[in-house]
């Protein structure tokens, strides 16, 4: 059994692969954390406006793309998603790069190691075909980029990014972190092989 698989089985935190039939949950749960993430960022009147449908239809395409370039995984807890990820290639084509694109915890489990242990995953799963992750962050986002700090990732200097959300161009931050390569995780861990 891999060093990731048993952190990740530590306090009752699963992660596995994510399924057609999480679609639903993940939605709910990637609408509740916005709203607590980035309620003393964006207006309650935008954060609202958040759609469990469009969520769900947006999840059900990623989940539809696992295993080729990239990975979805959530983290259950009692047999109920408390959290997901999502990675593959780094989006700005930076050569040798993944990134993480999303990773969310239910608000009512933060601070209990799930986004630990989704990372604990997801990095590994990485870690053979790159060399670095990378993410974007909300700038104002100070809780999550104390999350990622203490993980090993690093703000890179001067790289900032205006992304859009609702109607507002948020000022975004990357982090990167080194990924070691000889830290492979066993897959056959998740799919009972």
């Amino acid at each position: 059994m891999s060093r990731a698989f048993d952190a990740n089985r530590r306090d009752g935190i699963i992660v596995r692969t994510a399924r057609a039939s999480d679609a639903q949950e993940i939605a709910e749960l990637d609408v509740r954390s916005w709203r607590a993430a980035y309620s003393d960022i964006f207006p309650a009147s935008e954060l609202e406006k958040l759609s469990v449908d469009e969520r769900r239809s947006c999840w059900k395409r990623i989940i539809a793309r696992n295993f080729g370039s990239q990975l979805a995984v959530v983290g259950e807890l009692d047999g109920e998603i408390v959290g997901f990820c999502q990675a593959g290639p780094d989006r700005s084509r930076m050569e040798d790069a993944a990134e993480i694109y999303t990773l969310y915890v239910d608000p009512e489990h933060w601070g209990e190691g799930v986004g630990t242990a989704l990372l604990d995953v997801v990095l590994p799963w990485l870690a053979p075909n790159y060399d670095t992750a990378t993410l974007w962050v909300v700038r104002e986002n100070a809780l999550a980029r104390r999350f990622y700090e203490a993980r090993g990732f690093r703000w890179v200097e001067h790289s900032f990014k205006a992304f859009s959300f609702f109607d507002y161009l948020a000022q975004c931050v990357r982090y990167s972190k080194r990924l070691d390569a000889h830290f492979s995780y066993d897959w056959r861990q998740m799919y009972g092989a």
